[in-house]
């Protein structure tokens, strides 16, 4: 009797072992799967901050500015008469 109810516990550990580990394999898999959802995000928006920098980049060129000054305010250069000078 004794070895019977010993061999029922050593099959209920197995048991219980053999869900623990297949528990914590699928939990494994599921928490490689968020962080290689991470990575490709991180790098979406790596690709778009490089896009943006160079975006920035050329909207603040000087040769834009001027181009924008120019078709939108008809600004131009002052010829030199045109210039103040009121350092003392």
């Amino acid at each position: 009797m004794r070895r019977a109810g010993a061999v029922a516990v050593l099959v209920a550990l197995v048991l219980a072992n053999a869900m623990a580990v297949v528990w914590v394999r699928e939990e494994a898999r599921q928490l490689d799967l968020t962080i290689q959802e991470h990575r490709d995000r991180v790098r979406a928006l790596e690709t778009e901050w490089g896009r943006l920098q160079l975006e920035r980049a050329a909207l603040g060129a000087r040769s834009r500015v001027e181009e924008l000054a120019r078709e939108r305010h008809d600004m131009h250069t002052p010829d030199p008469g045109e210039i103040w000078d009121f350092r003392p």
